[in-house]
């Protein structure tokens, strides 16, 4: 890395701004977010470029709206049939509900310890799983919380609740459904000393449906999830692996197997698509790609973004989770229709 005299980089600011800035030129202001690099050089002729033009996937004359702030990280987004939006801010112990009409976010519960996603059931269950290996039902309504317990034995015809965001890498989650585990050194979560096979895994159902999540062992990567997505088995799905840097389309073969196959060299922890089959990534912006996987556009964003939902009365607004607020963007297409 080369430095003008003259440059200062702000290492101890970036430290103060969390996981959003990498560096911080405090000459110029221009800012690293990129989480890995191999090299990169700071002058002093570095100055901020002019904001990127939105690309044509987003209506026209829209903008980016912050909707709230002040959380410690709104993650696990997820809509209602309705369209309606929850997020969570697991530090804080809250699941939020979005109200489009007061535009304000309302606290739903803080009867779950540490929710780190939540997803939605048809027909109205939200299921929130839990830092502490436990998976709770809400009802998005009350906010009424339930600590599901597992099932004695799987249902015909169950569907599952899969992480389809997540910071671990997509090997974790075959892993999960392959039932394989491993296990670690002592104090580390990387150190793999010994493998597992036929591990138990456990389905939470939610109530009153035959969609469950499944999860042993480790349980990763549904704890680092950001994302969830229901999946019926013949079912493809696109996932995004943070630690892999790498979105992938997944084909649920069973419930004991899963298909993975390359979509693009760029990850996240979140991946949506609209119905004209543009995909949106949450990573250190959002990025947004073509079906071909081709990149299209960037929305540059002031803080990093962890987790995409759509939604709205038309699915054609898309909400964005970052680290300390909510924004939300409109779409020239709807959502794609998931599963519920």
């Amino acid at each position: 890395m080369t430095v003008m005299p003259a440059l200062h980089i702000a290492c101890t600011r970036a430290a103060s701004l969390g996981h959003d800035i990498g560096f911080v030129s405090a000459t110029s202001d221009v800012r690293v977010r990129t989480h890995d690099f191999t090299f990169f050089e700071i002058t002093a002729t570095n100055k901020l470029n002019p904001p990127l033009p939105l690309p044509a996937a987003f209506a026209p004359r829209t903008h980016l709206e912050q909707l709230a702030s002040g959380f410690s990280n709104a993650s696990g987004l997820t809509t209602d049939d309705q369209g309606h939006l929850f997020f969570t801010d697991a530090a804080m112990h809250r699941i939020y509900r979005w109200n489009a009409e007061t535009m304000r976010a309302e606290l739903l519960t803080d009867q779950v310890p540490s929710p780190q996603a939540v997803g939605f059931v048809a027909p109205a269950t939200l299921i929130a799983i839990d830092l502490s290996k436990a998976v709770y039902s809400v009802d998005p309504h009350t906010g009424a919380a339930t600590k599901l317990s597992p099932a004695q034995t799987p249902q015909d015809g169950t569907i599952l609740l899969l992480p389809v965001g997540f910071h671990n890498s997509m090997d974790t989650l075959v892993r999960q459904m392959d039932r394989r585990g491993v296990v670690y050194a002592p104090r580390s979560n990387m150190a793999i000393v010994a493998n597992v096979a036929n591990e138990p895994r456990d389905l939470f159902y939610a109530p009153g449906s035959k969609t469950a999540v499944m999860a042993g062992g480790n349980w990763q990567p549904m704890l680092q999830a950001s994302q969830w997505d229901v999946v019926r088995i013949g079912g493809e799905h696109l996932a995004a692996s943070e630690e892999d840097d790498a979105t992938y389309r997944i084909n649920l073969t069973g419930l004991k197997s899963l298909d993975v196959t390359p979509f693009i060299s760029r990850g996240g922890s979140s991946a949506v698509t609209d119905v004209a089959g543009n995909v949106y990534l949450a990573e250190g912006q959002l990025y947004v790609y073509n079906s071909a996987g081709k990149q299209i556009g960037i929305v540059e964003l002031p803080e990093r973004p962890s987790s995409l939902a759509f939604g709205g009365s038309d699915d054609r607004t898309l909400y964005i989770g970052a680290r300390g607020s909510l924004y939300s963007i409109r779409t020239a297409a709807a959502g794609l229709i998931k599963e519920k």
